[in-house]
């Protein structure tokens, strides 16, 4: 299948960067777009080095981290199918990018990048959309780690991961229920919510008693009540 093909039948085509684009527009990629599997744990950006490339992810998750003074692994942020990767200017990269899951991105070369998007209105202004509303969410999260609680930042966690999770990924079962595979260790999830992994368990735990979630076995969390979390969530 060529590249062409691969894009008007790609599962993320209504929802990464070149959802902009007409399907006729397509044809202006194929030339420079390559479709790249990746393994879990493979790094794809690596924090100081030049960003040659960018990338739509397609299939899978990824994690951003950063080093810290102590040379630990700090998680900033997470990836997931249709999110967007790099800068189509020149830049060095602040981060590392991950792969937690098999993964599938589609590979651009930065400078032919930035020439297509010259010619292209409307994916610029997408890009600048997602450019605020990722600063936005960053926002959000320093709200959350600053004044929320250790249940509610658990809560909007586990609904954020329920909501952003591939449909591949998650199964539904009718009414508010809602099964998704965590990539993450409780220690990872710990470290993004700034919490301790014995508080992430608890949290988890007690959810679990109060039939707000299910813990089936493996890596699988099952939402049960979504407007209780969701209130959960919303407390101070």
């Amino acid at each position: 299948m060529g590249e062409l093909d691969l894009c008007r039948t790609c599962p993320v085509r209504d929802r990464a960067l070149c959802c902009s684009l007409a399907d006729d527009e397509l044809c202006g990629l194929k030339s420079i777009v390559r479709h790249r599997h990746v393994s879990r744990n493979q790094i794809v950006f690596w924090a100081g080095e030049e960003g040659v490339i960018c990338a739509n992810v397609v299939r899978g998750i990824f994690k951003i981290s950063a080093c810290a003074a102590d040379g630990r692994e700090q998680i900033v942020g997470l990836l997931y199918a249709g999110d967007f990767i790099g800068s189509p200017t020149p830049s060095t990269n602040r981060f590392t990018v991950t792969s937690l899951t098999d993964s599938t991105i589609c590979v651009i070369p930065r400078p032919l990048l930035e020439t297509f998007m010259r010619g292209h209105a409307e994916m610029e202004r997408l890009l600048l959309d997602r450019t605020r509303a990722s600063l936005d969410d960053a926002r959000y999260r320093i709200l959350l780690l600053a004044r929320r609680s250790a249940n509610a930042r658990i809560a909007d966690f586990l609904l954020d991961m329920a909501a952003r999770s591939s449909r591949a990924c998650c199964r539904t079962s009718g009414g508010q229920d809602l099964t998704f595979e965590l990539e993450l260790s409780r220690g990872q999830v710990a470290e993004i919510l700034g919490l301790t992994n014995e508080t992430v368990s608890r949290g988890l735990s007690r959810f679990r008693q109060e039939g707000l979630i299910d813990l089936p076995g493996g890596r699988a969390i099952a939402i049960l009540n979504r407007n209780a979390l969701a209130a959960i969530a919303e407390a101070s």
